[in-house]
């Protein structure tokens, strides 16, 4: 209900402004067309009341205070993920990292303006439950 081009559709009308930017109504709202062929020639195609789950996701991501600079507002996380796919064409477990630095400015309007610095790894297909 939530994600239907006519829910979303209403709020562009009427609360966020801006008309149908995709062409929902010209096409028709909830009419699915999707059709996507992957680099194997496997092809995923959704139609009128499919539904799809393409994976799950964990996180965690610590924050060690012996990093972090409080004085001069910089904080450090590090963060592991898991990811599991779900779809029939990509049965697999992903696996990465992550490091972040961030520093925190406070503005006078009692605001905050965040920047930041980051990288991951990510192992893609770690363990493949359907191989090609």
């Amino acid at each position: 209900m939530i994600t239907s081009d006519e829910s979303i559709e209403w709020f562009h009308s009427n609360i966020a402004g801006g008309e149908d930017p995709y062409g929902r109504r010209y096409y028709g709202l909830n009419q699915v067309n999707f059709k996507y062929t992957d680099r194997y020639g496997k092809v995923l195609e959704l139609k009128n009341d499919d539904f799809f789950l393409g994976g799950i996701e964990f996180n965690h991501h610590y924050y060690p205070e012996f990093l972090s600079n409080k004085k001069q507002n910089l904080f450090v996380n590090f963060g592991s993920h898991l990811g599991i796919n779900t779809s029939k064409f990509n049965q697999s477990i992903d696996v990465g990292v992550s490091a972040n630095l961030i520093k925190k400015f406070h503005l006078k309007s009692k605001n905050e303006f965040h920047f930041a610095l980051g990288g991951s790894l990510l192992r893609k297909n770690l363990i493949n439950f359907n191989e090609v």
